[in-house]
């Protein structure tokens, strides 16, 4: 299964019926569809807002119209510093079977530069670490902000917390990162104890495994430990962009899981009835 896939309504490659017939063809039980939501500003990846109401109507009726495969309703949703979940001012959005958060803006101390993507294009996150004066450990701190803000907030249904480290997308290209990974990678086991104590599921994320020839997923190893260690909830999932990527790279996460010793809590097959529970929740605390 994959709860994280992005089809053409976004910035996916694939249509939704596209990535359902790949699904068969892999003999899932179960799929999960998460388009990225609408943000505030002007996106080339997010879902215009016109088009939320037509997603959701083709996801539904594919759910109705056919009987291979249980498919879900999911978003993928920002989270902006000093507005929290924007997507979820949407009615339509808040019916969603799931959410997948996550963090791709920081936003910059520096007033006229607004909110900058940092696991887009390696100028934009220049342009925000200069928000920054510069300095790279100010702009790591920002980050961790914000995902501690972001863990304790709810949505109405199941929470999914996608890449949590995918900061390291362009900052592994940055000679003054270099000798700050031990302060991100403590950052990192910090926040993954605080997850402990919320309602919360992991993603492992294999999209950088096989796009950009990682050795390891989203996130790295060390956390994998201590995620083994804690026994935190997670699931597995390639951030699927074309139908032929929905599992690209689980067998090098198993494999490195057998090498190592680690031994994830991953929940795929329980998460059906989780979502069924956490739905049904949502709407009787309506």
């Amino acid at each position: 299964m994959n709860l994280h896939t992005h089809t053409r309504f976004c910035d996916g490659k694939s249509s939704i019926k596209e990535i359902h017939e790949a699904a068969i063809k892999l003999n899932w039980q179960f799929l999960g569809y998460s388009s990225h939501a609408p943000l505030p500003f002007d996106c080339k990846w997010a879902v215009n807002n016109k088009n939320v109401q037509q997603y959701c109507d083709e996801i539904n009726e594919l759910k109705q119209n056919q009987k291979d495969i249980l498919l879900f309703n999911g978003w993928e949703i920002d989270y902006l510093n000093g507005i929290g979940f924007p997507a979820l001012k949407s009615e339509i959005i808040n019916k969603a079977d799931y959410f997948i958060c996550s963090l791709h803006f920081l936003k910059s101390p520096q007033k006229k530069q607004g909110y900058i993507e940092i696991d887009g294009t390696l100028i934009d996150f220049i342009r925000c670490l200069s928000g920054f004066e510069n300095d790279i450990e100010k702009m790591i701190s920002a980050y961790f902000s914000d995902l501690h803000k972001m863990l304790p907030l709810t949505v109405p249904g199941t929470k999914i917390i996608g890449h949590i480290d995918k900061f390291l997308l362009n900052a592994n290209k940055m000679p003054t990162f270099q000798n700050k990974k031990e302060t991100f990678s403590n950052k990192l086991l910090e926040w993954l104890e605080q997850s402990l104590i919320e309602n919360v599921i992991i993603e492992v994320n294999t999209r950088c495994i096989y796009k950009y020839q990682w050795q390891e997923p989203y996130p790295g190893i060390a956390a994998l430990k201590y995620m083994s260690e804690k026994k935190i909830p997670c699931i597995l999932s390639s951030d699927a962009h074309h139908y032929n990527e929905l599992n690209l790279g689980f067998d090098h996460v198993y494999a490195i899981c057998k090498e190592l010793d680690i031994n994830l809590n991953f929940i795929n097959q329980q998460l059906p009835e989780i979502i069924k529970n956490n739905r049904k929740g949502a709407n009787s605390n309506k």
